[in-house]
C-alpha cells in the first residue's frame, strides 16, 4: 500500500519531534549522574508542589536551595497511570530507603554524606489534673517566713524556708512552692491531716550570684483544696488560691 508523499512527510515530522523529545528528557536526567530516570524515592517528604515546565532540573534545584532536603523525586506530567497534567516534586529530608522501579518518576541525591536530621521529640503527654477532694477540709491559713530575711556576704548561699498550713478538718492539702530566680515551680507534694490544725513546712534554696543585688521572692500555693475557709469574716468573691510569700534581700559578693 503506497502513502501519499505528503502524508509520508508529516509521519517523519512527527516521528522526529517525538525523538527530540524523548533526547531533550533523556539528557536532562538519565546522562547526568545526580538524576536516577525510572526511579521513584518514597517518603521521608519536607514537601511537594507543581513545577512550571518538564525538567527534573528544576526539582533538583529546589532541593538544593532547601538546607534541609537530601534527595528528590520528580514525576513526569501523566506519570502515573495519566494522573495530572503538569510535573511535580517532591523533596525529602533523608534518603528513603523504599526505592521503586517506575517510569513515572527520575529521583535524586543531593546532599549524600549528611545524616538526614532527627524527628522532632514527641511532646509528653500533659500531666492529669489532680483529683479534687470532698470538701471536708478548707485551708484557714498559709504563711512562708524566710531565713535570713536580709543577707550580706559571699553568694551563692542557702535561704532557709519555713511554711505553716492551718486546716479546719482531716483530709490532704496539695501544695506547691515557686521561686523569682527558677523558671518553672517544684513539683506538687501531698500533705495529710488526720484533724484540723497546723503543719510546719521546711525546705532549702541557694541563691545569689556574685557581685550582685538581688530580691528572692518564694511562694507556696495551695492546689488543693481550692476553697478556703476565712476564719476572720467572709472571704474575698476573687479569693480561689491560698498561699503565702517570703522575700530575702541579698548584697551578694
Amino acid at each position: 500500500m503506497l502513502f501519499p508523499r505528503s502524508l509520508y512527510h508529516k509521519t517523519r515530522l512527527l516521528s522526529f519531534a517525538v525523538a527530540a523529545v524523548l533526547y531533550a528528557v533523556g539528557a536532562r536526567a538519565g546522562d547526568d549522574p545526580k538524576f536516577q530516570p525510572d526511579t521513584n524515592y518514597f517518603g521521608m517528604d519536607i514537601r511537594d508542589f507543581d513545577l512550571p515546565e518538564e525538567n527534573p532540573r528544576l526539582c533538583y534545584e529546589a532541593c538544593v536551595a532547601e538546607k534541609r532536603c537530601h534527595s528528590f523525586t520528580y514525576l513526569r506530567p501523566h506519570g502515573w497511570g495519566g494522573a495530572g497534567t503538569t510535573a511535580h516534586c517532591w523533596i525529602k529530608y533523608g534518603i528513603p530507603k523504599d526505592v521503586r522501579h517506575e517510569p513515572c518518576c527520575v529521583s535524586g541525591i543531593v546532599r549524600p554524606g549528611e545524616d538526614a536530621p532527627p524527628s522532632p521529640p514527641t511532646p509528653p503527654k500533659p500531666l492529669p489534673p489532680p483529683k479534687p477532694l470532698p470538701p471536708v477540709i478548707g485551708v484557714s491559713d498559709v504563711k512562708l517566713f524566710a531565713d535570713p530575711a536580709t543577707y550580706d556576704g559571699e553568694c551563692p548561699m542557702r535561704i532557709q524556708y519555713r511554711a505553716v498550713i492551718a486546716v479546719s478538718g482531716r483530709g490532704q492539702v496539695n501544695y506547691r512552692f515557686s521561686s523569682s530566680d527558677e523558671p518553672h515551680p517544684a513539683a506538687d507534694q501531698d500533705l495529710f491531716f488526720s484533724a484540723a490544725g497546723t503543719k510546719e513546712i521546711e525546705i532549702s534554696r541557694k541563691a545569689g550570684t556574685p557581685g550582685t543585688d538581688e530580691k528572692i521572692t518564694e511562694r507556696i500555693e495551695i492546689v488543693v483544696p481550692t476553697h478556703v475557709v476565712c476564719v476572720r469574716g467572709p472571704c474575698p468573691s476573687s479569693y480561689v488560691q491560698a498561699s503565702a510569700e517570703a522575700v530575702t534581700i541579698l548584697n551578694c559578693r
